[in-house]
């Protein structure tokens, strides 16, 4: 089915520039990236991979490849991607069938259309756009795949334009050409497009609008994918579904429901967490208050459950005078680490520092706050650093 395009052509111009190698072909098939919206074309020269196709200024195709080097005038072996070719004809037919069902239906101008390597998309010019439009949308391009759709690529002079009923007003810059290229749907869509299209409507299948949002004032943009694409699309997210469901031992019907009550229960838990972790906070706090210290600074090391804790007990150790705190939580994959300062001569960034120096730690701050993470064993970070504080200032 997807058997490369393999032909003879001669190289027109080769050159090495910004350590990326560049040849240009007399008559070259390859589409260029980006022409209409569309991806463009991928395959070999002369066995060397084509990463890229653009146009430079005076139009002129050139490819952009991976090793290689030829000589003007030599004669080439070139293959294009034809499942690539394929994959963009069912998404660019899918764009063209998307937006005659939205503009026969609802009215709905394309303003815009983009083609990536995992989703394309649509602009309308609406922002009334809804998951039921898209639905019936949905629904329409299958009963009309089913239809036996044929799909024409015709020469039409400009003369003659006058005899099909166009979706989309030809723009200036085409108005200057003898014959254009008018893509027929059956009688669903007349457009004026040069991208590559499959030849029925049915070899679009599936097709999926995925997502959809506002963009600027009053525009909508959707995102879709047809084909192949539409079923890895299906694969994927039936995969989470039953990965999910079996998680939660719950069923897809009743999904909603369970995920909704953990909702609840998290909004609960979170409530709890923070009302406990401030009555620890205070309890910890009350007793370093009545500590008696008899150095120039109070020194605290602390280990705590949460960073809630963490911070509840940072923000009061900061209404206490000359005093150094470190404290430690634990985290999903390393400890968390609160600095605080309110001693003058010492700044918790240059604690930070001074851990640092020992122990395996990332973060920041500044005079009265610092804020890090810390790897390894929670007793052996903890007892290294009540020696670095302790040394502090000897």
């Amino acid at each position: 089915m997807y058997e490369n395009i393999e032909m003879k052509r001669i190289v027109k111009n080769y050159y090495f520039k910004n350590n990326s190698r560049f040849v240009e072909l007399f008559d070259t098939p390859f589409y260029p990236d980006g022409l209409g919206g569309q991806l463009g074309d991928r395959g070999t020269v002369a066995g060397h991979n084509v990463l890229e196709i653009t146009k430079d200024s005076n139009g002129n195709i050139i490819h952009k490849i991976d090793s290689g080097e030829f000589v003007s005038g030599e004669e080439v072996s070139i293959t294009i991607d034809s499942k690539r070719r394929f994959d963009i004809s069912q998404q660019h037919t899918a764009q063209h069938i998307i937006s005659a069902n939205a503009y026969n239906f609802y009215g709905y101008n394309t303003v815009g259309f983009q083609m990536s390597e995992e989703y394309s998309t649509v602009d309308f010019d609406t922002d009334e756009f809804d998951w039921e439009k898209s639905s019936e949308i949905e629904l329409a391009i299958l009963e009309q795949a089913y239809s036996k759709v044929k799909i024409e690529i015709l020469s039409v002079p400009y003369s003659e334009l006058y005899k099909y009923p166009l979706r989309k007003k030809i723009s200036d810059k085409l108005k200057s050409k003898e014959e254009l290229r008018l893509v027929k749907i059956g009688e669903l869509d007349y457009s004026l497009c040069g991208g590559f299209h499959v030849d029925r409507l049915f070899k679009i299948l599936p097709v999926k609008i995925v997502k959809y949002e506002k963009i600027k004032s009053s525009w909508t943009r959707i995102y879709f994918v047809a084909g192949m694409r539409a079923m890895r699309d299906y694969q994927k997210k039936d995969n989470l579904l039953h990965e999910t469901t079996n998680f939660l031992s719950t069923s897809q019907d009743e999904l909603n429901l369970r995920l909704k009550k953990l909702m609840d229960d998290n909004k609960l838990n979170l409530k709890l967490n923070k009302k406990l972790s401030e009555s620890l906070a205070n309890e910890m706090y009350n007793k370093i208050k009545i500590r008696n210290e008899n150095e120039r600074f109070k020194k605290i090391i602390e280990i705590l459950p949460t960073e809630n804790s963490a911070k509840n007990l940072s923000g009061k150790i900061m209404k206490e005078k000359n005093t150094i705190a470190v404290m430690l939580f634990e985290r999903s994959d390393a400890y968390g680490l609160n600095i605080v300062s309110t001693y003058d001569q010492i700044k918790a960034k240059e604690v930070l520092s001074k851990l640092s120096e020992e122990l395996s730690i990332r973060g920041g701050g500044n005079e009265k706050t610092a804020l890090g993470t810390v790897h390894g064993n929670l007793s052996d970070i903890k007892e290294k650093i009540e020696k670095i504080i302790e040394n502090l200032e000897k």
